[in-house]
């Protein structure tokens, strides 16, 4: 039986310029020598940013795909697994307004992790 313990981050601005994802990129080495074997990038979303991973038709975003090919194969050489996420909704969307505002749904159905970025009432 193999096991293997995942050790991971998420690095929700590492597609928002080329800057973040060079900078990610030079210090996944760092992060592996700390025994950190896996980390998350996603298509959409970010914490301080709003990257939009997908055009209208559902096709790959040209300015982001580079920047994600790049991260993917620096994780390859490094023997580092790397989970590509489809969505990360941004804290906030115009005025103030929760993400799940935004998208029409309650707050209260929202998932824990979109909960978790809701912003206190002002």
């Amino acid at each position: 039986m193999f096991e293997f313990k995942a050790l991971g981050l998420r690095f929700s601005n590492a597609l928002v310029s080329d800057a973040k994802t060079d900078s990610l990129i030079m210090y996944l080495d760092t992060f592996k020598s700390y025994g950190i074997n896996s980390f998350s990038v996603f298509w959409m979303g970010s914490r301080f940013g709003n990257i939009n991973g997908f055009l209208p038709d559902a096709s790959l975003n040209p300015v982001y795909t580079p920047r994600m090919e790049r991260i993917i194969e620096a994780a390859d050489a490094r023997g580092m697994i790397m989970m590509i996420g489809g969505t990360l909704l941004g804290r906030f969307h115009g005025k103030g307004r929760p993400c799940c505002r935004r998208l029409g749904a309650d707050p209260g159905e929202c998932s824990r992790n979109q909960r978790s970025q809701l912003a206190p009432p002002a």
